[in-house]
């Protein structure tokens, strides 16, 4: 019984920090998918200087903390949405 017990709350623990949430940021059009243990962004987020973009993809484990994927860059901004 101890050991059924053990295995529904390590799922639990398992599905609370592995299950991903929509997130919609505020930047130009950036979203993603956030969880407690790891996170993706598309970006398309405006940047203050010159006109210019940040796009691409980005997967982060642990928060911010350690990069998995990144292939964002800094492109100018050509008015598509």
């Amino acid at each position: 019984m101890k050991r059924k017990a053990i295995r529904i709350l390590i799922i639990v623990i398992a599905a609370i920090l592995l299950i991903p949430f929509p997130v919609a940021y505020k930047d130009g059009g950036s979203h993603g998918w956030d969880a407690i243990f790891w996170r993706v962004t598309f970006f398309h987020q405006m940047m203050d200087v010159d006109g210019t973009t940040r796009v691409g993809t980005q997967i982060t484990i642990f928060g911010d903390h350690v990069i998995i994927y990144d292939n964002t860059q800094i492109v100018p901004y050509d008015g598509t949405p």
